[in-house]
């Protein structure tokens, strides 16, 4: 066995499927299918379930990609910490982030890092909340930047500004005439929601319960992309962090009175003192870094 190895199997295990893990590889379906028939002789189990063409991890793949994705980790550390002892300015980081981030301040930070710190490699993973703290439990990632503070003894978090939640609609709504807007004045109109499993989707339902509000949501399980794309196209209203509305052109924005209408956004890393400097750079940096507060904050 040898690392090589590993990482073919991470590339499958990720995928099950071995032609597209081929393709990420740059390398042939059949090199790679000999690579993992030849591991799992090796360990003396197979990994997958095999059904006709298609593949899928077994409870023993499970084990050992756990096992796989820690010695990986592991490995990049170490030729990492060997890379910055040769050349202290240099490092990379991997960075894990909310999707609603990627539309707000994140493009900005990450761009005053990089001209602060030219050397360092930034890799980015945009990812919903409950992945995120799998990668910095598993040193898939080295910080995270979150909105969900939990009770972790592995994990460390440092709040770094909060954020208001707003209800936007259309331009041409209507409602958009008005000075101001309470969320009873939206029970008849359509509400587009966020996927059933991230945070913003329970802060939302959350707010609408306190005002005892309730909503026709006819598009629910999006992302914040297509969230506001839908609001712009007049297809409904729906409640959003401030921040990804700093560039809209045909959206009215009101905020909420609802004092619970706000987040908390927290850097995230594991509790492990085994960092990098260039991680160690990145946590200072962020943790320090001045967010610009709307007016209402």
């Amino acid at each position: 066995m040898d690392i090589q190895q590993l990482r073919y199997f991470i590339a499958v295990a990720e995928t099950e499927h071995l032609t597209k893990a081929a393709v990420e590889l740059s390398l042939s379906q059949s090199a790679l299918s000999r690579s993992i028939i030849s591991l799992e002789e090796e360990i003396g189990v197979a990994l997958f379930d095999r059904v006709n063409r298609r593949i899928e991890l077994n409870r023993f793949g499970k084990l050992f990609l756990e096992q796989a994705r820690k010695t990986i980790a592991e490995l990049d550390y170490t030729e990492q910490t060997l890379q910055n002892l040769a050349d202290p300015e240099s490092g990379e980081i991997r960075l894990a982030f909310l999707h609603t981030f990627g539309l707000s301040f994140m493009p900005a930070m990450l761009k005053a890092f990089q001209n602060q710190y030219p050397k360092h490699n930034l890799h980015l993973n945009e990812c919903g909340t409950t992945e995120l703290f799998d990668l910095i439990r598993t040193s898939a990632a080295d910080v995270g930047i979150c909105a969900l503070q939990i009770e972790d003894a592995s994990l460390v978090f440092h709040p770094l500004r909060r954020e208001k939640m707003v209800l936007i609609i259309s331009s041409e709504n209507p409602l958009a005439s008005k000075s101001q807007l309470s969320l009873e004045m939206i029970q008849e109109e359509t509400f587009i929601h966020f996927d059933k499993q991230t945070f913003s989707r329970n802060l939302v339902e959350q707010l609408l319960a306190n005002q005892h509000v309730h909503v026709q949501s006819s598009y629910e399980g999006l992302e914040i992309a297509s969230v506001i794309g839908l609001v712009e196209a007049n297809m409904g209203v729906a409640i959003v962090p401030e921040s990804t509305c700093e560039y809209l052109n045909h959206v009215k924005i009101f905020p909420l009175a609802d004092k619970m209408a706000e987040r908390v956004i927290y850097l995230v890393h594991k509790a492990s003192n085994s960092r990098t400097s260039a991680v160690e750079r990145f946590i200072s940096f962020g943790m320090q870094y001045p967010f610009q507060q709307s007016s209402t904050e």
